[in-house]
């Protein structure tokens, strides 16, 4: 059986997606058509003069004359960010003679994300193909069109945690809990590494707060890996990027230990010690050695008083009052009970 389900919210999108009405044997309707029926996060894009330091050797900081061509399992207001900033404007054939300026399977986003595209000019619109999963995540079918259309590419994917040796989990907990499927992270990371000039690119949180303590995101193992060490490409955390792509075991771990929070970079190195895979005088360049929280809230302290990083610069659904919310409802969260307990006493 072959079900859909109708997003009110979106427009007609054209492309390689689009089928035949007897084809599909079920149409599942929300019940109210101003909510889509589904809803998944996707990735933000940054912006496109952020400048930062320590970066790679192939890190190009050059305005964009040619422009990027988008192609994405999930499309996000981030990509229409892009277009309008004229960064996202490189265009590619497509197989009914036509171009594209962006191929994508899913569309998720907030309210101001379903207005944009229905207000969107109807050959604007029409450079935004709607496809399979199969054509964005793989180079099957096509491979000569795929392979032109996707010189120099970037995929971008997040994950819950990274080894030392460049092994990601993005999927499921040491203890088999299974926090979400795996999508389409392995087949672009395995697509990166089959196109000439490609990069994967994994975005790691350096730490996370339990209950009681904090917990760092970079481990020496981890029971689980959607992508294995032999994938490693580059891993970014908010301390740097660790470029580790064709690099041996030894300086794969002093490009993670670099990127890890200042906490935990003292215990990792231990661990790489003691198996032997790096020397025992390895010490941190000095950039590395501050990695703290207090360094970053501080370099960007003035940017934030300033109003130019907001929360959510791309815009969201939540009213003033809940956005302001957030913050101190997440540090309710992490607090220690005995800690609530004098708060409400």
């Amino acid at each position: 059986m072959f079900a859909v389900e109708l997003n009110e919210n979106l427009p007609y999108l054209l492309g390689e997606a689009e089928i035949e009405r007897a084809q599909i044997d079920m149409v599942l309707e929300p019940a109210d058509p101003r909510v889509p029926g589904r809803l998944r996060h996707g990735a933000a894009c940054g912006h496109p003069g952020e400048r930062r330091r320590h970066l790679p050797e192939w890190a190009e900081l050059d305005p964009f004359s040619v422009g990027l061509y988008g192609c994405s399992e999930i499309l996000v207001d981030g990509f229409l960010a892009l277009k309008k900033s004229e960064v996202l404007k490189r265009r590619v054939p497509t197989a009914n003679g036509k171009t594209a300026l962006m191929h994508a399977g899913f569309f998720i986003g907030n309210k101001a994300f379903y207005d944009h595209l229905r207000a969107m000019p109807e050959e604007e619109l029409a450079e935004i193909c709607m496809t399979a999963i199969s054509f964005t995540n793989t180079l099957d079918g096509d491979s000569a069109r795929k392979r032109a259309d996707r010189r120099h590419a970037r995929f971008i994917n997040t994950a819950m945690t990274a080894t030392l040796l460049g092994a990601v989990s993005s999927d499921t907990l040491e203890d088999g809990r299974v926090v979400s499927g795996v999508g389409g992270q392995h087949d672009l990371v395995a697509m990166a590494h089959q196109l000439e000039h490609a990069r994967a690119i994994i975005a790691v949180r350096s730490r996370r707060h339990l209950p009681h303590r904090l917990q760092s995101n970079i481990v020496w193992t981890y029971a689980n890996a959607t992508l294995p060490r032999a994938l490693r490409d580059v891993i970014v955390t908010e301390y740097g990027v660790a470029d580790i792509k064709g690099k041996s075991d030894r300086d794969t771990i002093a490009a993670m230990i670099c990127v890890a929070d200042g906490n935990f970079q003292h215990q990792l190195k231990a661990s790489a010690q003691r198996a032997g895979k790096i020397e025992r005088s390895f010490s941190l360049p000095s950039h590395a050695a501050a990695n703290r929280l207090d360094r970053l809230e501080e370099a960007l302290g003035p940017a934030r008083a300033a109003g130019l990083l907001p929360a959510f610069p791309l815009g969201s659904d939540m009213t003033n009052v809940e956005e302001s919310l957030a913050n101190p409802l997440l540090a309710l969260k992490r607090a220690p009970y005995p800690e609530l307990h004098q708060m409400t006493r």
